[in-house]
């Protein structure tokens, strides 16, 4: 049965169905999350020969979590957004290598600027391990622009037509 076809014999609203796609996406988020933790505490404590503080590397660790939503939302409005999306994997792998490469560029010439629009350098390693925190400003704007591509791809989601090939 298509989705087209269930949305027909069982009514729901698209507002409905995002809200469960988003639950079951940020679940799996966060048991990837919880796997990527447990492994990087359990070999941490393994090899390292000396007590390593539990504080910076809970704050390094869990800085990845802000990332995946803000790439999940990301992918959530280009899905909703794009007409036709021939392969997922190239637009995917686009977006996080151009990303990567623009995070690169920015560590390189040393911007400030360049940084706001590079969001794997929103949380930088450095400041974390110096200052025993996640700098405000990108915390706030890393989560700020979270939302507003998940407002943004639910508002999509909701007006979007459904076809039923």
């Amino acid at each position: 049965m298509r989705a087209a076809d269930f949305l027909f014999t069982k009514p729901k609203t698209r507002g409905a169905v995002f809200f469960e796609k988003l639950g079951a996406s940020a679940l799996s988020l966060f048991i990837t999350q919880a796997f990527f933790y447990a492994l990087s505490f359990g070999a941490l404590y393994l090899l390292a020969g000396q007590k390593v503080p539990f504080r910076p590397f809970a704050l390094v660790s869990l800085s990845f979590t802000p990332l995946q939503f803000f790439f999940f939302s990301l992918g959530a409005l280009v899905a909703t957004a794009a007409r036709r999306i021939k392969s997922v994997v190239s637009v995917s792998v686009g977006l996080a290598v151009g990303c990567f490469l623009l995070s690169m560029v920015s560590n390189l010439t040393g911007s400030a600027a360049l940084r706001y629009v590079s969001p794997m350098r929103y949380f930088d390693t450095n400041y974390i391990l110096l200052h025993g925190a996640y700098e405000p400003t990108f915390l706030w704007l890393s989560l700020s622009l979270t939302v507003l591509m998940g407002a943004l791809a639910f508002v999509l989601y909701v007006k979007r037509d459904i076809r039923a090939v």
